[in-house]
């Protein structure tokens, strides 16, 4: 995978999640031809990370910039920032029930 199409790739996860009033529909449609140009690029993770994009669009339709940055980070391979930009997506009750179950006191 070379340097170019991780940047196209992140460049317009970049847009998507700057404009915060485009239309659900627009930004499916923009994944969907950035899922067709990574396919065309011959990078199938990349790929398939704009179609679980897709994906996540609905299942966080109020954290739409949070998906993309967390995408971002996960193209660029910075685990670090994967953790951080994951934060925001999970569900706080979620989090305090695994914290029990694991045996430790949450943090939230």
């Amino acid at each position: 995978m070379n340097m170019k199409t991780i940047e196209d790739f992140t460049k317009e996860l970049q847009a998507i999640a700057e404009n915060k009033n485009m239309p659900k529909d627009e930004i499916k449609k923009r994944l969907l031809s950035l899922a067709d140009r990574m396919d065309k690029a011959g990078v199938p993770n990349l790929e398939k990370f704009a179609y679980r994009a897709i994906e996540l669009v609905d299942e966080f339709p109020n954290n739409i910039s949070d998906v993309m940055k967390l995408l971002i980070h996960c193209a660029n391979e910075d685990w670090t920032k994967v953790g951080d930009a994951a934060k925001p997506l999970l569900d706080i009750e979620d989090i305090r029930e695994l914290s029990k179950k694991a045996g430790m006191k949450p943090s939230i």
